[in-house]
């Protein structure tokens, strides 16, 4: 989806200036994702309403048809994708070439227990320039950024530090550190695959014992993604 178009479809239906998006919960997390890549500020502006009354859409108040329209025009996504969702769109401000941005979704690994992105659990987004993710291997629009937490990965990875993710990545192809989903939990673990496609699970804390995953049990586990660099403040 390349999110330019803001031309509504005739799928949504409007009633009193509101858009009514049947099936889809998540009309609030889109609207949050864009006011935190806008600014609560520059949002407020681009639909003439207050960050309060923005706010109130996060958590499930229906957007009138003029606060969507204005998002859209203000991102350049589409409104239908506000309403309906699909693929979340890559948001640039202003550049070309090798000083082009985009913005990575930011989520709190704490909070992500049905998998990135499927909880709310979206904090906010931080500009990245496209070149270098290209650079690391990471197609942008599958780039997410997530914060972790705990200190298993010590000293390589310590507790706040910020993971960027590759999501395109949903199997164990080599050696390296992944995102897993297991029994409701995130957990970043150093994963070896072996030749019978059984893994080995290790932290970078020696506290912590290896663990062992057959081939069989392998082949349920969910790969949230490989994660291609950290970061972290001092």
């Amino acid at each position: 989806m390349n999110g330019k178009s803001s031309t509504l479809t005739n799928t949504a239906i409007v009633r009193n200036d509101g858009f009514h998006a049947d099936n889809d919960p998540d009309v609030g997390r889109r609207i949050r994702f864009l006011f935190e890549r806008l600014g609560g500020q520059k949002a407020a502006v681009a639909t003439d309403k207050s960050i309060r009354s923005l706010q109130r859409y996060f958590s499930g108040a229906e957007p009138p048809a003029s606060v969507v329209k204005a998002l859209a025009k203000a991102t350049g996504v589409s409104a239908d994708w506000i309403l309906f969702g699909g693929d979340e769109p890559t948001l640039q401000p202003s550049g070309n070439g090798s000083n082009q941005f985009v913005y990575v979704p930011k989520f709190d690994a704490v909070d992500a227990h049905r998998g990135i992105g499927n909880d709310n659990s979206q904090s906010s987004a931080i500009a990245m320039r496209e070149s270098w993710l290209r650079g690391i291997g990471t197609d942008p629009k599958h780039a997410c950024l997530l914060a972790f937490s705990g200190d298993s990965m010590e000293p390589t990875i310590r507790d706040s530090d910020l993971l960027l993710v590759d999501r395109s990545v949903q199997q164990i192809v080599d050696h390296g550190i992944y995102v897993l989903l297991v029994g409701g939990r995130m957990l970043v673990k150093r994963v070896q695959l072996r030749h019978d496609g059984s893994l080995v699970l290790r932290n970078d804390n020696p506290a912590y014992e290896i663990e062992t995953v057959s081939a069989v049990d392998a082949s349920r586990l969910i790969i949230e993604g490989r994660v291609r660099w950290f970061g972290r403040t001092v």
